[in-house]
């Protein structure tokens, strides 16, 4: 049995064994403004300071209801977001396929 964390409970000192992801709603992070826009460099470095945080716990830390754009799946993914949540799942497949040919490319 395990739980999906949220932020709030980061610091608690529960294993990550006990909630091995941490979830927060995409607008949560990045307000509910920004739906729609760009997100700035400012709001992502906030999602880094969250991923390290998180990662610091031995945990995983997964975005829901995120904009279903590539540009936005790429920052999450480059930001240390270990899961995308998604309905296009055949997309995000083709997307990280070619985001590894890219990476190896490099």
């Amino acid at each position: 049995m395990c739980l999906d964390g949220r932020i709030e409970d980061l610091g608690k000192g529960i294993p990550p064994d006990l909630m091995p992801v941490v979830s927060e709603r995409f607008s949560s992070v990045f307000g509910w403004e920004v739906l729609g826009q760009e997100r700035t460099e400012h709001q992502w470095q906030v999602l880094r300071r969250l991923s390290k945080l998180v990662h610091g716990e031995g945990k995983k830390l997964r975005l829901w209801a995120s904009p279903e754009d590539e540009k936005v799946w790429n920052q999450l993914l480059s930001s240390g977001c270990d899961l995308i949540n998604t309905d296009e799942l055949g997309r995000l497949r083709q997307f990280l396929q070619r985001r590894a040919v890219n990476l190896v490319a490099t």
